[in-house]
């Protein structure tokens, strides 16, 4: 009898193991696939390195997060090992709650050993409530419930835009559908002043279309690019280099990340440039 009910305890402290893992394994994706596909969209293609390094993922996460979004239909996954977006795939807030989380082993929240291990505490506190049952008071302690997963929110305007441009930035919205960035470029001393400003017009061009397909109540974009002075006397001061204004109405259909930088201030509703960075031609 004893034997029986330590296999029965022993395979519940399994399976507990293993629903934790699938909550865990769901809660990434509900975090990362969204970021993983603007990601792609963002920068072409995503690779598991490519998560692993801006996501802080493992890789047996990012690899996971890869299978789930190409199972969706968002990505897929050329001859080069590379993922990239499919043109017409759309993602909502809830399609990754409606879905069923295929596991497999590779890609379980939990390793063979910590499971094990798990399992192993198990049967060892089996034992001693075995050798010390007579000991115990009879009446029951009441058990805590389990603790509630908090739930995955959709990424942050924010860590879209990290995730797109590879700078940081700060998003601020407005109820009538306004997003407003604003982010500091590198050194403007180290990249010259022209390919300062292709990178800024880029970046702004970037990430408008990151916003405008992720929210759907975004109706106008504005980036704000500062850069930082270079002299003894201002050191670490920042001072306005251009802003960028786009709508949804402009954007259109068009994919605003493949605009080139010339043509960014033609394609925005408005664009603005300090007067001191459109006089040096280099």
């Amino acid at each position: 009898m004893v034997q029986v009910v330590g296999a029965i305890i022993a395979l519940f402290f399994w399976y507990v193991a293993a629903s934790e893992a699938n909550k865990r394994r769901k809660a990434v994706l509900n975090w990362a696939v969204p970021l993983a596909f603007e990601i792609a969209r963002a920068r072409e293609w995503v690779s598991p390195n490519r998560l692993m390094n801006q996501l802080n993922l493992t890789k047996a996460d990012a690899q996971a997060v890869l299978f789930e979004a190409s199972r969706l239909g968002l990505l897929h996954q050329a001859l080069n090992g590379r993922y990239y977006p499919n043109p017409d795939a759309v993602i909502f807030p809830n399609q990754i709650d409606a879905t069923v989380v295929e596991e497999s082993p590779e890609s379980s929240g939990y390793s063979t050993l910590e499971l094990s291990l798990i399992f192993l505490i198990g049967i060892t506190l089996l034992t001693g409530f075995f050798i010390v049952k007579d000991r115990w008071p009879s009446a029951a302690t009441p058990s805590r419930p389990p603790p509630t997963q908090k739930a995955i929110e959709k990424p942050s305007p924010q860590a879209i835009v990290v995730s797109a441009i590879s700078e940081a930035a700060e998003v601020a919205t407005k109820s009538d559908g306004s997003y407003e960035v604003v982010y500091t470029l590198d050194p403007v001393l180290s990249l010259g002043v022209k390919h300062a400003r292709e990178k800024s017009l880029q970046n702004a061009a970037i990430a408008s279309d990151a916003i405008f397909h992720a929210f759907d109540e975004a109706k106008r974009v504005t980036v704000k690019t500062t850069a930082t002075y270079n002299d003894k006397k201002r050191a670490g001061q920042t001072y306005a280099f251009n802003t960028v204004t786009f709508s949804r109405k402009t954007a259109g259909n068009r994919k605003l990340k493949d605009v080139g930088a010339a043509d960014v201030p033609k394609v925005a509703d408005s664009y603005w440039e300090n007067p001191a960075v459109s006089r040096i031609k280099n």
